[in-house]
């Protein structure tokens, strides 16, 4: 019988003529059975690596207006949603196999000595796999539409910038009923400081108040 290499040998003489390899999942250095490799595996450093080695990516959907649909899959292999990406990125994207995790896509690698979750935007605006206090922001607030043209580098605080209305009275951003007053109140926050800009009878003058405080103040904002 064939098994992952470390495991048990077919022969004594199979066992003398192991040879070294690297996983071809985590990278890690193994030693490999010739009669594996000559099968066809001795591919992997261990059962684990190989359940998830074997696992093929999906082909990615190529439309044709230019974007490219990634699979992104659920913990039981079934398809959860789909990714938005450049068709000139799929073939390069469908390298891997792809997850939704959060709310985004990400994959799991196994290179190092801990496992990490690589998101594909930050992977697609080229920012490290350890964080160095940069962010991969979404501009049109879409976690799943990873075009290029979507996709910005930012710092923590331009990506708060970009968030959305938190719901209440006013459906527009920036924008409360002040009950007491019985006026609408327009507002911005900049690094977690609010910043008051008047109160209005009109909830959409408060609304055009608030949103050209945004485009003065708050570069990242898109609305």
């Amino acid at each position: 019988s064939r098994v992952l290499s470390g495991t048990r040998f077919c022969s004594t003489a199979c066992k003398a003529t192991s040879v070294d390899r690297q996983c071809a999942l985590c990278g890690s250095p193994f030693k490999a059975l010739l009669c594996e490799i000559a099968d066809g595996h001795g591919k992997f450093c261990s059962r684990r690596c190989g359940a998830i080695g074997h696992k093929p990516p999906v082909a990615p959907i190529i439309s044709a207006d230019g974007t490219t649909r990634i699979p992104l899959h659920a913990r039981d292999g079934s398809i959860r949603a789909y990714a938005i990406i450049d068709a000139a990125d799929a073939a390069w994207g469908g390298q891997w196999r792809w997850s939704f995790m959060n709310g985004y896509a990400g994959r799991n690698d196994h290179s190092g000595e801990r496992k990490r979750v690589i998101l594909l935007h930050r992977e697609l605006l080229g920012l490290p796999r350890v964080s160095d206090g940069r962010e991969g922001a979404h501009i049109d607030r879409v976690k799943l539409n990873c075009r290029r043209s979507n996709l910005r580098i930012v710092t923590r605080a331009g990506n708060t910038q970009n968030h959305p209305a938190h719901g209440g009275a006013s459906q527009h951003r920036g924008v409360s009923w002040h009950k007491a007053n019985r006026k609408w109140v327009a507002q911005v926050s900049i690094n977690g400081e609010r910043q008051y800009l008047g109160s209005f009878s009109s909830e959409t003058e408060a609304a055009e108040v608030a949103r050209v405080a945004r485009a003065r103040l708050m570069p990242f904002a898109t609305d």
